[in-house]
C-alpha cells in the first residue's frame, strides 16, 4: 500500500519532549499544556520524531495488527500532534527506512490517542525572569505586586 512520504519534526524550540519508560512526555510551552502518549501512541511518538513518513508508519502497524482503522488512527494521532503545534512538517522528499515492527512489542492492537493537560498551564507559563517581584517566584507578577497572602 503506499501512501504519502509525509515526515515531521519536533516544532523546536515550542515543544519539549522526553521518553520514559515507553512513554512520551511532551509539553508545548507557548501553551502551556502537556500530553502523553504511551503504548502505540509513545511508539509512533518516538518513529515520528526520528522523521519516519506517515505512510511507512501505517504500513508496519497494518501489517502487525490487519485490523481495519488502522490507517485512520495512526493518521489521526499524527493529526493531534500537529494540531497541538508539537510537531511540523519537514523539507523532506525521500522516504525514511521503515520503522521497526520489533518496536510493537504490545500483544494487541489500541488505538494510539494523545492525552492532554491543561491543569498545570498557569505554572507552566510563568516566566521565573520577569514575573518575580519581592514576594518571590512562583507567583504571578500581578500577585508579586499586591504582595503575598
Amino acid at each position: 500500500m503506499t501512501h504519502p512520504v509525509q515526515q515531521y519534526r519536533l516544532n523546536v524550540p515550542l515543544a519539549v519532549a522526553e521518553v520514559i519508560d515507553g512513554e512520551a512526555v511532551i509539553m508545548n510551552m507557548e501553551s502551556g499544556h502537556y500530553f502523553s502518549a504511551r503504548g502505540l501512541a509513545g511508539v509512533l511518538w518516538e518513529w515520528t520524531i526520528a522523521g519516519h513518513s506517515v505512510g511507512a508508519m501505517f504500513d508496519v502497524v497494518a501489517a502487525k495488527w490487519p485490523v481495519d482503522g488502522v490507517a485512520e488512527s495512526v493518521s489521526a494521532f499524527v493529526g493531534a500532534l500537529a494540531g497541538h503545534n508539537l510537531i511540523v512538517p519537514t523539507a523532506a522528499t525521500t522516504p525514511s527506512a521503515p520503522p521497526e515492527i520489533a518496536a510493537l512489542n504490545m500483544p494487541a492492537y489500541v488505538a494510539p490517542s494523545l492525552d492532554v493537560f491543561t491543569d498545570m498551564k498557569d505554572l507552566l507559563l510563568l516566566d521565573p525572569i520577569h514575573d518575580v517581584g519581592e514576594a518571590g517566584w512562583p507567583m504571578p507578577l500581578q500577585q508579586c505586586a499586591a504582595g503575598p497572602t
